[in-house]
Order: structure tokens, then sequence, then C-alpha cells
């Protein structure tokens, strides 16, 4: 029986655009330490932080420049539309740990509780703060799913290294 961590042979983890693919190895030869799952986390995290600072630098003028100079105003819309997307990206891999563990059944409950989240949050906010309001509430229920996948991977993670230890 392969433990948690244990890959099937040949898989690799790789982002893609829309999601993940399951491709690779995830145990490492460090006696089995998740330590690839911290450094994919990281990796979103500076991709994340890559988007946002380009939003931030050239967000107008490539709004100016695809759009309309009255769009271009917008551009703390953009700003903000990125840094969820970067929070995105740095749970994302937090979901091919799931992945890897094999537990898909709690991750549709991950996405339909963020789901609602969104939904709250958006009739709170878009009344009163409009395209902003929209984006903060998808930044909120991002961040709640990147609550909730951590939970999700951090408590059997956890469990599996305490038994490996007391070995």
């Amino acid at each position: 029986v392969r433990g948690m961590w244990e890959p099937e042979p040949g898989w690799l983890v790789v982002p893609s655009g829309t999601g993940t693919s399951t491709l690779g190895v995830w145990r490492t030869v460090l006696g089995g330490r998740p330590v690839v799952v911290k450094r994919l986390v990281a990796l979103g995290l500076a991709m994340g932080c890559l988007g946002v600072l380009g939003a931030v630098v050239i967000g107008r003028p490539l709004l100016r420049l695809f759009y309309s100079p009255e769009v271009a105003r917008h551009n703390d819309i953009l700003i903000w539309s990125v840094v969820a997307a970067g929070l995105a990206w740095t749970f994302l891999f937090l979901a091919t740990a799931l992945d890897a563990m094999r537990r898909y059944r709690i991750q549709p409950f991950i996405h339909v509780a963020s789901s609602l989240v969104i939904a709250g949050a958006a009739w709170a906010l878009v009344p009163t703060w409009r395209m902003r309001g929209a984006t903060w509430a998808l930044l909120i229920g991002i961040g709640f799913e990147a609550v909730l996948y951590l939970i999700a991977v951090a408590v059997p993670l956890r469990a599996e290294l305490r038994r490996a230890t007391a070995r």
C-alpha cells in the first residue's frame, strides 16, 4: 500500500491555464517530507506577485492600448483582479497536493463554499461599489477558498507526518 506522499510512477506536478495537471513526482528524497508543496506554493506566490507588479506598472497603458482611455481610468479594478488571480495561483498547488493525496471528495465542497462566499460578498458589495465591489467579492471568495485548501492539505499532512515520526 502506498503512503500518502508516494507518487504513482512517473507523476509530475505542472500548472496549466485552467487548473492543474498531475503528471510527476511528489515525494522527495528528503525522507518523504512535502518540501515540493512548499516550493510550489512559493512559486505560485512569486507568479502572483509578478502579475500584480505588472498590473501596477503597465496595466494602465495596456488598458489604454487595447481598450480605451475610459477603461484605463479604472486600472484599480485590473489590479484587484490580478491580486485575486495571484492568490489563486498560490493555492493552486495545494489543490494539486490534494490530487496527489487522492483526496477528491473534499474539493467540490470547497468550490461550492467558495462560490457561495463570492455570491454573498457580491450581493453585499456590488450595489455600493459596483465593479470594484465585484473584484473585492472575488478576492474574498478566493481568499476563503485558499484557507479551505490550506486546511484540507494541512490536516491529513500533519497526521501523516506524525505517523512517520512515530515509527
